[in-house]
């Protein structure tokens, strides 16, 4: 596909006010490398990570985050929304899980953008503004900069999940635009005009630079990428060379500024400007491929962004100087299969894809077979690494025997070092189109919330709790979004929850349903269309409210976004007063990460954390608690959600953990019981809820689109299970 505009580029970096001559960490362009998907051809990539909160991380951090947004992006074979908002989740994931695992915390915004055609995409994700002059007219993203909201935003890393903001414009050869962070909001607007109306792209940032000064806005530290739309081969008479990427990896590049610059320019307000698109040499495909295996191999065993810290750690400011530093066998690792497999793949000439990740998986193996039985996170750490890289191999190819034993060998030991419990599963139910994200049992009810459709459904399980009743499958009409119920009208629904007390409603046993408006809606279990609403107070405080439950007649709302849980009382049948703040006074708990709540019969406030961690709380004041006798002393590092079983003949907690594909069951103090996983992983990829029936000792577990149920102790009589062997169940969504 031949490219219909070209970009010249150009970037403004400013550290406590002073201009920087070197391109700011995490800018990079790129036009669609050789290999990139079909429908991502004569597309060009726009991206600038900026760092925020905290300390930063080290600039070879932010730079890989760019280089593996740009590598997503072009992998790629979406729409551009669909590709830019999946890049950024991916990001936000990989981040996200270093946090969760690491003792260097980073976030970090980012701005992107991609040309196709005569389309410009924008998407951001974090705090970070755009400009796009276009046809003598500015545009703005967001569209009202003294929206300090639209503004921000949840960073990346911050949470599990984040939503990028996104916008779409037509542009033409001359269409110049900016990508840069909030300060960039602080420009008038006629300044921002007098600034894109500039005879060049340098004089641009020029101006640029000088509306940014000192007096107005102290010592700013900012950084803007600038660019400027042209026909292909467009003569132009600023100082550029061609190049296909902004990318200044140290791995690929010493320095990007190099011939890029025109030495009788005055200082380097101006960091760089070049013409896209052009091809590599030779060299630079070599350094290409080479750096793109050395990513998607460190990716393989646990991620760049993960290894690059360990390697490249922060200093700590207060420790004194060392003289060298060792990296544990945790580290060496992973990082010498990184190493064999850039060899194999590199030296492997004559071989399939297959053959060469054969070779790989082998070598994995063979370094973790070595490591001393004494040393339990070496051990697991190779051997996860091995699980990694045959489950690529599998990919390739299915059912290969070789493959398929070294899986086994990696399982059994990695399983008997973390006490993980494998479970055949049966598939009892599958809804339309769905994605369930919570599970409600009651005695033989079964109730799933389909947040994709939102929708909430009824089943009745058979006597012995593996299998449902036919035909009993059954949609809630008055828990959906659109019905209509005492004349009100249901919008998205933030969770379900029980109470058998009949306080703050017409009766007691019934299931609830509240919605993002504030509308409280329960139903009559045994007579579904005996259903009533009432709409609570005080939903202008709410923020990101996310789940509730119920404890002696008052109703508990998790509001992670207000970094609240509102406790609403009942009074005569109803809720009709505001909501009280749970959390009052000083040293309140940071909830920003918090993702589901619960009660014990005490009285006891559990809340569950994004990075697997629990908090406990009585009268909103904080009461010991800590994980205990987890294997390898690794509890789980991340979670979506948690059962709370109150039965007193075996209280405890089940907390979902997608990442690991596991459940883990837990006492209330949070000592560790066991870890249960299925056979076949793929079933509990989509993980994202459970409840357990104490009696039985049945935990039913939803995945996609998909409930599962798996016996909780082995040897009781279970019906046709699932097939054990690698693939997907006909109806659980991937």
């Amino acid at each position: 596909m031949a490219y219909e505009l070209e970009a010249l580029v150009g970037h403004l970096y400013l550290v406590n006010g002073r201009t920087i001559s070197t391109p700011p960490p995490g800018a990079l362009v790129e036009v669609a490398p050789r290999k990139a998907a079909r429908v991502r051809e004569g597309e060009t990539f726009f991206c600038l990570v900026l760092p925020i909160g905290g300390k930063p991380a080290p600039p070879v951090f932010y730079e890989e985050m760019a280089a593996l947004a740009a590598e997503r992006y072009f992998e790629g074979t979406s729409s551009v929304t669909a590709a830019l908002r999946d890049v950024i989740s991916y990001l936000n994931e990989n981040l996200y899980a270093h946090n969760t695992t690491s003792a260097s915390r980073y976030e970090a915004s980012m701005m992107c953008a991609a040309l196709r055609g005569t389309e410009l995409y924008i998407a951001k994700a974090g705090a970070g503004a755009a400009v796009i002059r276009s046809r003598g007219e500015l545009l703005l993203f967001p569209t009202a900069f003294d929206n300090t909201e639209a503004l921000g935003g949840a960073p990346m890393g911050a949470l599990s999940a984040i939503e990028p903001r996104m916008t779409r414009s037509i542009v033409k050869a001359g269409t110049r635009f900016l990508l840069g962070d909030p300060i960039l909001a602080s420009v008038p607007m006629d300044e921002l005009e007098d600034a894109l109306s500039r005879a060049d792209l340098s004089e641009v940032l020029v101006k640029l630079r000088e509306r940014l000064s000192v007096d107005r806005l102290g010592r700013v530290t900012m950084a803007v990428l600038a660019a400027e739309c042209a026909a292909p081969d467009l003569p132009t008479d600023l100082p550029v060379r061609a190049a296909e990427t902004t990318a200044s990896l140290s791995a690929r590049a010493a320095h990007f500024d190099a011939g890029a610059l025109n030495p009788r320019q005055p200082p380097a307000e101006v960091m760089s400007s070049e013409t896209i698109p052009a091809r590599r040499d030779a060299a630079q495909e070599t350094r290409f491929v080479a750096g793109a295996l050395a990513g998607t191999a460190a990716a393989a065993v646990g991620g760049v962004n993960k290894v690059l810290d360990k390697v490249i750690p922060l200093p700590d400011e207060s420790a004194p100087p060392k003289q060298g530093s060792g990296v544990g066998l945790a580290v060496l690792i992973p990082l010498a299969v990184v190493v064999l497999v850039i060899t194999l793949w590199l030296t492997g000439t004559g071989e399939s894809e297959f053959d060469l990740c054969v070779r790989q998986a082998q070598s994995a193996a063979t370094t973790a077979r070595g490591i001393d039985s004494s040393d339990a996170t070496g051990t697991l750490t190779g051997w996860r690494a091995v699980i990694q890289v045959v489950s690529e191999c599998s990919r390739l190819r299915a059912d290969d025997p070789q493959m398929l034993s070294l899986m086994m060998e990696a399982r059994a030991i990695v399983d008997t070092l973390m006490r993980v419990e494998r479970r055949d599963v049966t598939l009892i139910e599958t809804f339309p189109n769905a994605e369930i994200s919570r599970l409600l049992l009651q005695g033989s009810d079964l109730y799933a919330l389909d947040r994709r459709n939102q929708q909430v459904y009824r089943v009745t399980l058979a006597t012995d709790g593996m299998a449902i009743i036919p035909g009993t499958r059954q949609p809630l009409p008055a828990m959906r979004r659109g019905g209509v119920i005492s004349q009100y009208t249901v919008s998205d629904l933030i969770d379900i929850g029980w109470t058998d007390t009949a306080t703050g409603f017409s009766q007691g046993n019934v299931i609830v349903a509240l919605d993002r408006s504030g509308l409280l809606i329960d139903c009559a279990p045994r007579f579904l269309g005996d259903c009533n609403a009432q709409r609570v107070l005080g939903t202008e405080t709410w923020i990101a409210p996310k789940a509730i439950t119920f404890w002696q007649g008052r109703m508990y709302v998790l509001d992670p976004g207000a970094n609240q849980l509102w406790r609403y009382d009942p009074l005569g049948g109803s809720f009709p007063n505001a909501p009280t703040e749970y959390f009052t006074g000083e040293g309140r708990p940071d909830l920003r990460t918090a993702v589901d709540v619960a009660i014990d019969d005490g009285g006891y406030v559990y809340i569950l954390f994004a990075n697997g961690s629990i908090r406990r709380f009585r009268s909103g004041r904080d009461e010991p608690f800590g994980y205990a006798n987890f294997p390898a002393n690794t509890p789980p590092a991340s979670a979506l959600a948690f059962y709370l079983n109150t039965n007193p003949v075996r209280q405890g907690i089940f907390i979902v953990d997608q990442q690991q594909r596991t459940i883990y069951e837990i006492t209330l103090a949070g000592t560790f019981i066991a870890g249960f996983r299925p056979q076949n992983e793929d079933l509990f990829a989509q993980l994202s809820d459970v409840a357990v029936d104490a009696g039985q000792e049945i935990i039913y577990a939803a995945s996609g689109n998909g409930v599962l149920a798996l016996r909780r102790l082995l040897g009781l009589p279970s019906s046709e299970t699932l097939p054990s062997a690698p693939g997907n169940p006909a109806g659980i969504m991937r």
